[in-house]
């Protein structure tokens, strides 16, 4: 999307693996294959400590790993927020 693609480039050059589709959805690659993570996702991110389990959205696994994902998401959604104001 060309309206953020300053952002774009920034996590290219950082080599992180999402890529921006619209305001609220990001497609995220990841071992499980390229999946669609929504803001919602990161709101209702579900982390299970006792099980060491994680979800967000299609995206399931080691905690680690999810909780990972979720806050790279939640940074790139603050960031395209920023840009938007």
């Amino acid at each position: 999307m060309k309206k953020y693609e300053e952002i774009q480039d920034e996590l290219d050059m950082e080599e992180i693996p999402i890529k921006i589709v619209s305001k609220d959805k990001l497609k995220v690659k990841t071992d499980q294959g390229e999946k669609i993570v929504t803001r919602k996702d990161v709101e209702n991110f579900n982390l299970n400590m006792l099980s060491g389990f994680a979800t967000l959205g299609e995206i399931s696994g080691d905690w680690r790993m999810i909780k990972d994902i979720a806050d790279t998401c939640k940074y790139v959604f603050e960031r395209i927020d920023d840009f938007d104001k």
